[in-house]
């Protein structure tokens, strides 16, 4: 046998233990799943019990699932969408959100059943499988479940319904994780960023750059006996005349001038030589964060996956942007990329 085919028989090998094993733990054989094409992926189950009708927690899961009232999930910001239900049962599937592990998009299928008591309380069952081949999870099968019924007491934002509900079993697969903390992320305020070189103070006067390349046009406060050394890094180095050169400056168009704040880097290395700046782009250019820079202009958007338009905006670029990209909406809904990878 060669040494490829002993290759994917020990791989098969591995994958049936790991699915025996993920059997045995997790997806128990009394438990309702909604199923995986996936031999080997990660899952969790949870019996609960929950201080409201099935009726109320049916409704609020619905409610939450279809974002009503502007209900987020609070797990990485995924998106559920309800694929099935009857009296006893709802079946929903929940696409990952935009900090996913490794920024890929993952889909998992979540059931619930349920069964009314005789107290007027709802005992439920729910079962939440990856659909893809997995193993371990960061918690994502059981938030999924979670996240449908968890109340304000728990940090969660119920829509309409606020119960509380006890976990009876939480029941992750080998390799999966129940930890609750990481349910309810807390969303990120946004840094809000000021220019750093408005004006200069003394012995530090304003220089400018424009780079018609990436589309900017920078500002700093620089060491003027060191003009030699950074010019031989940038050959559009300018000192100013006073403390806006950029607004002063057209984009190579000849109709827009460097006017918008876009942000403040730092260019080198720190410690050795580095020089931090504020970046202007042309007044009122299209967002084109969907776009790359080639290297080399030269090469146009050869070898670029997915970019493989070449544009001109504002006259600055070439940028490599989607198929179906404009000069005017770059980015506009309905682009796409030539190659998915």
């Amino acid at each position: 046998a060669t040494a490829a085919h002993c290759d994917t028989i020990a791989m098969a090998s591995i994958a049936r233990v790991v699915a025996a094993a993920g059997l045995a733990a997790g997806v128990s054989a009394e438990m309702k799943c909604p199923g995986s094409n996936a031999l080997v992926h990660a899952s969790c189950e949870v019996v609960a019990n929950a201080q409201a009708s099935c009726a109320e927690v049916m409704a609020e899961m619905e409610k939450r699932a279809a974002g009503e009232h502007g209900w987020v999930d609070p797990h990485n910001k995924g998106t559920y969408a309800l694929l099935d239900k009857s009296k006893t049962q709802l079946l929903f599937s929940r696409t990952s959100g935009s900090k996913s592990f490794g920024g890929k998009t993952y889909t998992d299928k979540v059931l619930f059943t349920f069964d009314a008591t005789a107290d007027g309380s709802c005992s439920f069952s729910a079962c939440s499988e990856s659909q893809g081949t997995s193993v371990g999870d960061f918690s994502t099968n059981y938030c999924n479940i979670r996240n449908l019924y968890c109340g304000k007491a728990e940090g969660c934002s119920p829509v309409e319904f606020d119960f509380v509900t006890t976990e009876k079993k939480v029941s992750p697969s080998i390799g999966a994780s129940k930890d609750k903390t990481a349910c309810v992320v807390e969303p990120e305020e946004p840094v809000q960023q000021e220019p750093c070189c408005k004006t200069c103070t003394l012995p530090l006067v304003k220089f400018f750059s424009t780079d018609a390349a990436h589309g900017f046009c920078g500002e700093a406060c620089m060491d003027p006996t060191k003009f030699d050394l950074y010019h031989k890094f940038e050959a559009n180095l300018t000192r100013a005349k006073d403390d806006t050169p950029c607004s002063e400056q057209y984009a190579p168009d000849n109709k827009h001038r460097f006017t918008d704040y876009s942000s403040t880097v730092t260019h080198g290395a720190p410690g050795l030589l580095s020089v931090t700046l504020d970046l202007y782009a042309p007044a009122h250019m299209p967002k084109h964060s969907c776009c790359f820079t080639p290297l080399f202009s030269q090469l146009d958007c050869v070898g670029i996956p997915g970019k493989s338009t070449s544009l001109k905006i504002d006259g600055t670029g070439p940028y490599c942007c989607p198929k179906g990209a404009t000069e005017e909406n770059p980015c506009a809904k309905g682009v796409e990329a030539d190659l998915i990878v």
